[in-house]
């Protein structure tokens, strides 16, 4: 199953959980409308599950986002979530703003995959 969010998000299921792809620029207002969008497909899974969360493609958002992003991965955190792991496509280039929104997915025992290091 894959849903497309508003064109800048996908939800997909897969076997070791989700895949949450953000792309393009997503403002305060449209993280806030599918917060709940994402939350209630997650909510359905009853098993412990992974979730991979792929930047590769998204613009430096506004603090706002990442306060979002940082309320998801909180509620997620009180789910059965095992790991979380996220993609940004450089270190570098996305500048602070995506190194934040990365962070904001992330618990100190889960992995930012920078894709320009690991191209494959």
């Amino acid at each position: 199953m894959s849903v497309k969010i508003a064109s800048v998000q996908e939800v997909k299921k897969t076997s070791y959980g989700f895949r949450i792809t953000l792309t393009g620029q997503l403002n305060a207002q449209e993280a806030e409308d599918h917060k709940f969008d994402i939350l209630s497909q997650v909510a359905q899974e009853k098993n412990p599950f992974s979730l991979l969360v792929d930047l590769r493609t998204l613009t430096p958002v506004q603090p706002r986002v990442i306060y979002t992003i940082k309320q998801i991965t909180h509620t997620l955190s009180l789910m059965s979530i095992v790991r979380v792991a996220v993609i940004v496509q450089s270190s570098e280039p996305g500048g602070p703003t995506i190194q934040a929104t990365a962070g904001a997915l992330t618990r100190n025992y889960d992995r930012v995959i920078d894709a320009a290091k690991y191209p494959d």
